[in-house]
């Protein structure tokens, strides 16, 4: 896990080096044992180093194919790169039995492009330097957990792990705001890909890779894509068959994930997902630490339920103690740590929890993921209790629903609007309303949003199951994998995501709902089951929290209204009367929508930390 920034420069020269390493040097928390830089004509990688495998220094990057043809940067883990070593018979080569970055190295030699990119397991953001041909090949992981963002400046490509470091490049125009991509952020908390808050940056989606040639003209391919169409011929989840294979891929997630020369450990909730993927880890792993957080807030504290599971596996733990004001007190340094804004004020403790971990270990597993393939949370299943009435024409659905509020029968006004308005308005944290008196030159998401929640049917247990999966997959889950690597990072800690191994999301995908079931996570909760003996599960919905509309009226109210009152992004396209009053009604208890709030905070904090003046390499 690392940082990376460069330029492909076929018709002009890189940056002198000095400013290169200054912008390279704003990733540094990502990599903090070592930083090289490779230059020629008409490019530069550059590369800030956290040591997890193969600690020598000729497993650095950037990394040269043994050819000399290509040059190659990438931040993440390939899990399976003893198995792709073995199967193309380089496994003997210098470090392909312990550097991922060698073997990848070497086979950008032996394969094409997309080829390779098909291959890989793990979690990445690639860039390979073509210096013979003269072109850039940027890759994303297929499920979006490592950032890549782009922009085309002139006549050079620039890349970067962190949006702040092409941000920041001189040539980049900061002029233009991206008005659409606001809106999305406004509502859902985080900038949906392929776009950024600005014209003309970019981040690449999850499963793509683009290749710009000689002449920066640029060539897109998928090269992984889920579905969101109803499955033929899939496995129920009920079934027998369905644990096992889900039991199989998640064993073989946990073992390629537990590859590491430096301290690993598995943070341990007292939830389904992370105890799920400790036990499996444990089996493989008898030494491997569990690490639970503990708060001083006994409404939120799973301390105790997940001493009852690593008891149960027989898991040593350690507790994680953090208390608000410790939380509270690493807010600035959580800001600086995110270097593109993510509004979800969990980044919060997420930021304390990593920071806390990082004193006992470099690597965490986690078990991110679980609930958008396995169908964990309740609105799945309020979406399905509803397919019948959503599939009637729009104004008999009206009609219907208002006769039935009428009797008494309490029906979701998100049934009225249809399944794509109501999945929308669930991702929200703020009204339409109140977005179109904040934003009142805005009307409209970006198209990428716009696409991703339009639901073309059919209203089947099948089709609404399946379509929400791949709307969660690629709406929710981006938010929540960017504050989990932000924090992380911001702290020199590799969070590993085993749900996201490519084995496990193509086995989830080929599993079907079973309507006559209405418990989430019916399947990961089964599997535990078989692991904790007597010990019974906790069948209540955990996720750490803190007391946000509080801490806005106390801690942060100074800032929020000063902000509020002044913002200091988007300035062309924020109504400050309505971003005022908005606040201020909150202050005063006219609504409590202390995530909007927050949401609209931490962009104009965003903009104060990384805007104003270049991020700090040491959040």
């Amino acid at each position: 896990m690392c940082g990376f920034f460069g330029e492909f420069c076929p018709a002009g020269t890189p940056l002198p080096e000095p400013t290169f390493r200054s912008l390279l040097s704003l990733s540094r928390h990502r990599g903090p044992d070592g930083q090289d830089v490779y230059r020629d004509a008409h490019g530069a990688l550059g590369f800030n180093r956290l040591a997890i495998l193969d600690l020598s220094p000729e497993a650095m990057q950037p990394m040269r194919s043994p050819s000399g043809r290509y040059v190659i940067v990438f931040n993440g883990e390939i899990y399976n790169f003893r198995e792709l070593a073995r199967t193309h018979g380089i496994q003997d080569q210098p470090h392909c039995q312990t550097s991922d970055s060698a073997v990848l190295a070497h086979l950008i030699d032996a394969l094409p492009v997309e080829a390779l990119a098909e291959k890989l397991d793990g979690m990445f953001a690639i860039a390979i330097y073509d210096c013979k041909a003269l072109s850039l090949t940027l890759i994303r992981d297929f499920a979006g957990i490592k950032p890549l963002f782009y922009s085309v400046a002139r006549d050079r490509v620039v890349f970067a792990s962190q949006f702040d470091q092409v941000l920041h490049h001189p040539l980049i125009d900061r002029g233009s705001e991206n008005a659409r991509v606001v809106r999305d952020f406004v509502q859902l908390g985080y900038m949906p890909a392929p776009e950024t808050l600005f014209s003309g940056i970019y981040q690449m989606n999850p499963g793509q890779m683009v290749t710009f040639d000689r002449a920066l003209r640029a060539t897109r391919r998928a090269y992984f894509q889920l579905s969101p169409e109803p499955i033929e011929g899939g496995v129920i989840e009920t079934s027998d068959a369905a644990l096992e294979s889900v039991s199989f891929a998640l064993s073989k997630a946990c073992h390629q994930t537990l590859v590491s020369d430096v301290p690993l450990g598995c943070f341990v909730s007292g939830g389904i997902d992370s105890p799920l993927i400790a036990a499996l880890a444990h089996k493989q792993m008898p030494d491997m630490r569990g690490y639970t957080v503990g708060v001083d807030d006994a409404g939120l504290n799973e301390a105790e339920i997940a001493r009852d599971y690593c008891k149960a596996l027989g898991i040593e733990q350690t507790i994680l103690d953090l208390s608000g004001e410790m939380i509270v007190n690493q807010a600035e340094a959580h800001f600086k740590a995110f270097s593109d804004p993510v509004g979800d004020y969990s980044s919060l403790p997420t930021f304390a929890i990593t920071r806390e971990a990082r004193r006992h270990a470099t690597v965490m597993l986690s078990g991110d993921g679980g609930d958008e393939l396995f169908w964990g949370y309740p609105r799945f299943y309020k979406f399905l209790r509803s397919r019948r009435t959503l599939a009637l024409p729009r104004p008999l659905r009206q009609f219907y629903c208002a006769a039935m509020r009428i009797t008494g029968k309490e029906i979701s006004y998100g049934v009225d609007e249809g399944l794509s308005s109501w999945t929308f308005d669930t991702q929200s944290h703020i009204l339409r309303e109140d977005v179109s008196r904040i934003l009142p030159t805005v009307p409209e998401n970006s198209a990428g949003i716009t696409d991703l929640y339009r639901f073309n049917g059919p209203y089947s247990a099948a089709g609404i199951s399946q379509w929400v999966r791949y709307n969660e997959f690629y709406g929710h889950l981006q938010r929540v994998l960017a504050k989990v690597d932000r924090a992380s990072m911001g702290n020199s800690l590799e969070v590993r995501v085993p749900f996201l191994c490519k084995d496990v999301i193509n086995t989830a995908w080929r599993l079907c709902l079973d309507p006559a079931n209405a418990q989430p996570k019916y399947l990961l909760k089964r599997a535990l089951v078989g692991h904790l003996r007597s010990t019974p599960i906790n069948q209540t919905k955990m996720g750490f929290t803190v007391p946000i509309n509080s801490w806005l009226k106390t801690v942060f109210k100074d800032e929020v209204r000063e902000l509020a009152h002044h913002p200091v992004f988007g300035t062309e396209l924020v109504s400050t009367d309505a971003f005022r009053d908005f606040t201020e009604d909150f202050f005063k208890g006219d609504h409590d929508y202390g995530w909007a709030i927050w949401i609209l905070y931490s962009l104009q904090k965003w903009a104060t930390v990384h805007l104003r003046q270049p991020s700090s390499d040491n959040p």
